[in-house]
């Protein structure tokens, strides 16, 4: 289990990094494009509206960048103290859990986000890419 939690410390370091090289940058248009209905945008959140109100894209990325090196900190500290990562407790919805589990949701959690960025930017593009477009999963999937 160790090996894992440094392959997924090390998969979380990186994730505010890519999505700042993925998103910093680009045209308004393309953070704010959805899926349609009430779906998020690339970087918005309809539990984090009135939380990340008035801050800047930038802003939102050096936010997300100071949390995760503190929250890695934090997840260290808990594993130089000996935390048993098969230690469990119990979820009010799926009964018991490892400790260990939690720590990979969170990497596949990120995974999932920025996957959905990259679908909702490849869409917006979609109709000009004509008949490949049925060649390209990302345009389908949702």
């Amino acid at each position: 289990m160790e090996a894992q939690t440094e392959s997924l410390a090390a998969f979380l370091e990186r994730t505010p990094g890519v999505v700042r090289a993925m998103l910093a940058g680009i045209p308004e248009d393309l953070i704010r494009a959805t899926e349609g209905g009430e779906s998020w945008s690339p970087f918005d959140r309809f539990a984090q509206f009135e939380a990340s109100r008035g801050s800047t894209l930038e802003d939102l990325l050096d936010e997300f960048q100071v949390l995760r090196t503190a929250n890695l900190e934090a997840h260290r500290a808990l594993l130089n103290a000996g935390i048993d990562l098969d230690a469990t407790g119990t979820h009010p919805e799926f009964g018991q859990v490892r400790a260990g589990e939690l720590l990979a949701t969170r990497a596949v959690h990120d995974l999932g986000h920025i996957a959905r960025a990259a679908r909702v930017v490849a869409k917006q593009f979609g109709e000009d890419a004509g008949p490949w477009s049925a060649y390209l999963p990302v345009l389908r999937d949702r």
